[in-house]
């Protein structure tokens, strides 16, 4: 090959990894096999855009999560089987039903301590293997369903208490001087 050749050939190179680089992609970067239809150049305009973005704004690199530590001492507070808290239990339309001090946390009705489904192996056979399907898993006392939605918790004296309703649960006790107003819409109107 000619030298002149060569570094034609050199400087196209050089302008197409410059051209790939700044639009976000690196060498490496596998190339997606996009269709030809609206939904395909839609998704390469989406992908060079996002490519572009991730080059001239890319995302900062935290060495410490605020929202991580939060969680963190979130389930720090709430794994305290001597933590004292309170909670104030309202009806639909906002009035307050109830007022209890809590030892320990509330817990949802929807947890559980083993699996609700287990994959079962049915009759008959595929190209894949056996066929297989989930069935619900009886509880702990060997019966099926499930408890509703809502919450429980123990008060000071180990009194069981459940909820379905709205709630507020505080580690401090509040003082209420307006009564919430929790409104839903009938029928899909405001």
């Amino acid at each position: 090959m000619r030298r002149s050749t060569q570094i034609k050939v050199a400087s196209l190179v050089g302008v197409l990894v410059l051209g790939v680089a700044g639009c976000g992609y690196a060498a490496s970067t596998k190339q997606v096999n996009y269709s030809q239809d609206t939904y395909g150049n839609e998704a390469r305009i989406t992908e060079h855009q996002q490519a572009l973005l991730d080059t001239t704004q890319p995302a900062p690199k935290l060495s410490y999560s605020l929202q991580r530590a939060n969680l963190i001492r979130r389930l720090d507070w709430m794994n305290n089987p001597n933590r004292v808290s309170y909670i104030y239990l309202f009806s639909q339309m906002g009035t307050l039903v109830s007022f209890y001090v809590v030892k320990g946390a509330i817990s949802s009705l929807n947890e559980h301590l083993t699996t609700q489904t287990q994959l079962v192996e049915g009759i008959g056979q595929s190209q894949y293997g056996p066929y297989s399907h989930v069935v619900n898993s009886p509880s702990l006392t060997g019966t099926y369903g499930n408890e509703g939605t809502g919450i429980f918790f123990y008060t000071e004296n180990g009194q069981l208490i459940q909820w379905s309703g709205q709630y507020l649960w505080s580690s401090q006790p509040l003082t209420l001087h307006t009564q919430p107003l929790v409104t839903q819409a009938i029928g899909g109107k405001p």
